[in-house]
C-alpha cells in the first residue's frame, strides 16, 4: 500500500484522558473508529499516568499500523511569543531567542523542554513552544511499539489556531481554549501573534467566564479587536449560554471530517 493512503490514528492525550481517533485513507475519507479512555488517578503535573493509558489502548490492533498525529494538552506545554528581528537571520537564532524568552518568563526549569516555533511569513511574530524532552522521548517509543509513525506532534493550542483561524485572524481578537483544568489563550493582530497566556483553572466557571471577558477589555476598544472566541467542551458551552452572550462559541462546521478535526470534536465532548 502506497503511504499516501496509509490510515491516520490522531491521539489527543492529556491529564484526564486519551482520545484515540481512525481515519480511513482514499477517495474518501470517513472515521472507522474512535474511543475516549479516561485516566484514573490522572494529575495535571504528571503525564505517565497518560501515557500508561495510551500504551494499553495501543496494544489493541484497531489502532496499529498507520500514520499518526498527537496533540499534546496544554497543561504540559509553555508559550511565548517570539517578536521578528531581522537581525536574526537563521532560525536556529530565532529558536535560540525563542527558549531565552521562555526562560525569562518560566525560569530555567525548561532547560531540558524541547522548543519549537510555529511557521510565519517573515516579518511576522512566533509561537514558541516548549515540550518536555522526556515527554516526547517516552511518547516516541509507545508509537513505535505500535507501529504507528508520527506524522506531527503539536500542542493543543496550535491545533485550535489552525483549525479556527479563518474566524479569528482577520480582523482579529482573542482565541481561547477551555480544557479541563487548563486555559490558554492567544491574540491575533493584523494576521500575527500578539499576545499568549496559559493558565491552570478551577471549577468556579463563574469565575472563569470573568476571565474571559477581561480578554476581550484587555484587547482593545474597538468591537471587533475585543472579540473573543472560545473552543470549550459542550457541556461548558450550555453552562455558559444561560449567563453570557458576549462570547463567541465555536462550533464544528459542516464537512469536517480531517484527523485533527474530528480528534478536537471528540476531545470538546468528553472534556
Amino acid at each position: 500500500m502506497s503511504p499516501l493512503w496509509r490510515d491516520e490514528v490522531g491521539i489527543f492525550i492529556g491529564p484526564r484522558r486519551v482520545v484515540l481517533n481512525r481515519m480511513s485513507r482514499g477517495l474518501r475519507s470517513a472515521c472507522v473508529a474512535d474511543h475516549v479512555a479516561p485516566v484514573e488517578g490522572g494529575c495535571f503535573n504528571d503525564w505517565e499516568p497518560a501515557l500508561a493509558v495510551l500504551t494499553a489502548e495501543l496494544s489493541h490492533q484497531r489502532w496499529q499500523d498507520a500514520r499518526s498525529r498527537v496533540v499534546i494538552a496544554n497543561h504540559w506545554v509553555r508559550y511565548a511569543i517570539v517578536p521578528w528581528r531581522p537581525e536574526l537571520a537563521e532560525e536556529t537564532e530565532r529558536l535560540a531567542y525563542g527558549r531565552v524568552l521562555l526562560q525569562q518568563v518560566y525560569g530555567d526549569d525548561l532547560a531540558d523542554w524541547a522548543v519549537t516555533l510555529g511557521h510565519t511569513a517573515p516579518g511576522r511574530a512566533q509561537l514558541a513552544c516548549a515540550i518536555p524532552a522526556v515527554l516526547q522521548e517516552q511518547l516516541g517509543g509507545i508509537l513505535a511499539a505500535a507501529k504507528l509513525q508520527l506524522l506531527s506532534l503539536q500542542p493543543h493550542l496550535v491545533v485550535s489556531f489552525n483549525r479556527w483561524r479563518h474566524r479569528v485572524a482577520a480582523p482579529g481578537g482573542w482565541l481561547v481554549v477551555l480544557d479541563d483544568g487548563a486555559l490558554a489563550a492567544a491574540r491575533l493582530a493584523e494576521d500575527s501573534w500578539a499576545e499568549v497566556h496559559s493558565v491552570r483553572i478551577g471549577g468556579d466557571w463563574t469565575a472563569e467566564l470573568g476571565r474571559l471577558q477581561t480578554f476581550g477589555r484587555l484587547a482593545g476598544a474597538d468591537q471587533q479587536s475585543s472579540r473573543v472566541l472560545v473552543e470549550a467542551p459542550h457541556w461548558l458551552r450550555r453552562i455558559a449560554g444561560r449567563h453570557d452572550g458576549s462570547l463567541e462559541w465555536l462550533e464544528p462546521e459542516p464537512g469536517e471530517a480531517g484527523t485533527l478535526e474530528k480528534l478536537a470534536q471528540l476531545a470538546e465532548m468528553h472534556a
